[in-house]
């Protein structure tokens, strides 16, 4: 699901602006509710995707990402660990996960202050937006965040839904689908018509496993527009710093 395209970032008061640098890192982490098998699933497929588009990017791996202190007085610290981010989006009514505050906190950690970077969060929680059941993932500018929960009980499949579905929200950290192109399928937001990655998944788990079929058969994660445009995004000058403006 693409909320705001890749290409473009967030300012504190809740705007975002069109940018022509690309960050030089992705950092990705698990609540500890998700397992190593599928956490391993999703890095793979996120270090895919920087090696598909020849992008010189660092991926770095936190795993349960938790500061030192991050835990104080009885409190979740703001911006010290996975767990904060989960609990601001915490509706125990739904016994669900709301991507919206989640996805913003995460755009507005100090750090991105210092080092522009991508967010990948993986959970085992299950995620909603807005006025839907639920979604298994979704892309606000630079970060995403990505529920296995939906995902879980088909064996080797679920391994394969989960890379499918983490190519598509690392395709949206990308800029992709073009949003100028022509022809694009507005469901959930933009996406591309093709077989391809960013195709819009709506039933769960049978489109993600017809198009993990299909990316097997064809040996390719994006379609020939797709790849290229990726391609041409991740030739976009590096920038390390993010001056808010």
């Amino acid at each position: 699901m693409l909320l705001y395209p890749g290409n473009h970032k967030y300012h504190m008061g809740g705007k975002f602006e069109h940018i022509q640098t690309l960050p030089e890192d992705l950092y990705v982490m698990r609540t500890s509710n998700v397992s190593d098998s599928e956490y391993g699933s999703a890095v793979c497929a996120v270090r895919e995707v920087v090696a598909l588009a020849q992008a010189r990017i660092a991926v770095h791996d936190f795993g349960v990402w938790r500061q030192r202190d991050y835990f104080q007085n009885g409190q979740l610290m703001p911006h010290g660990s996975v767990d904060w981010y989960i609990k601001i989006g915490d509706n125990p009514q739904r016994r669900q996960v709301n991507v919206w505050p989640v996805l913003s906190a995460i755009l507005k950690d100090p750090n991105q202050a210092q080092t522009r970077h991508f967010d990948v969060l993986i959970t085992g929680n299950d995620l909603y937006l807005g006025n839907t059941n639920f979604v298994v993932g979704a892309a606000l500018a630079t970060a995403t965040i990505i529920s296995v929960v939906r995902f879980r009980g088909f064996g080797v499949l679920t391994q394969e839904c989960i890379k499918q579905e983490t190519y598509h929200e690392i395709g949206h950290l990308f800029g992709l689908p073009n949003q100028n192109r022509s022809g694009l399928v507005k469901s959930l937001g933009g996406h591309c018509p093709n077989e391809c990655a960013m195709q819009q998944g709506l039933a769960v788990p049978r489109d993600w496993i017809n198009r993990a079929n299909a990316r097997a058969e064809s040996r390719r994660v994006f379609c020939g527009t797709c790849a290229n445009d990726l391609q041409v995004r991740s030739r976009l000058p590096r920038a390390s710093i993010l001056r808010s403006g």
